[in-house]
């Protein structure tokens, strides 16, 4: 009998066996490692991450408008299918309103930090988040 099967059988002739049960003391440890990993690795980048300065608005793969994080503001923008709305509040910048069908891009929240994005695909618009480290490095050169 294969140890597949053996297992399948012991779990549902047993329902109230843990399953932490059939690990050995080696996956336990692989397991808790990788979410220590997991955890640090989160904490890491969040640190790094610093504030943006400033927002970029594309429309239909053109640049439109540069918003000034620092002041508190809500304009109208037209885009492919209808205006939107943003709002800059506390240094964070989120889509307050718009004219796509679905409203996945109100649903993303709002985005302080150094290339975070926002996008309404129906709508093709794009906000980006520039400023820190980040946005002043190269990402990819090619040739």
């Amino acid at each position: 009998m294969c140890a597949y099967t053996k297992i399948g059988k012991t779990l549902f002739m047993n329902p109230g066996r843990k399953i932490f049960t059939l690990l050995t003391i080696g996956d336990k440890i692989l397991i808790v490692g990788l979410l220590l990993f997991s955890l640090f690795l989160s904490y890491f980048l969040m640190i790094n991450t610093q504030t943006g300065k400033i927002a970029v608005i594309w429309v239909n793969g053109r640049e439109i408008y540069r918003l000034d994080l620092s002041r508190d503001q809500q304009l109208e923008f037209n885009g492919t299918q209808g205006r939107f709305t943003v709002q800059v509040k506390n240094h964070s910048i989120r889509m307050l309103e718009s004219a796509c069908p679905d409203k996945l891009c109100l649903k993303m929240g709002a985005i302080n930090r150094a290339n975070q994005v926002i996008v309404c695909v129906p709508n093709r618009v794009i906000i980006k988040i520039e400023g820190g480290k980040s946005s002043e490095q190269f990402d990819v050169i090619t040739e």
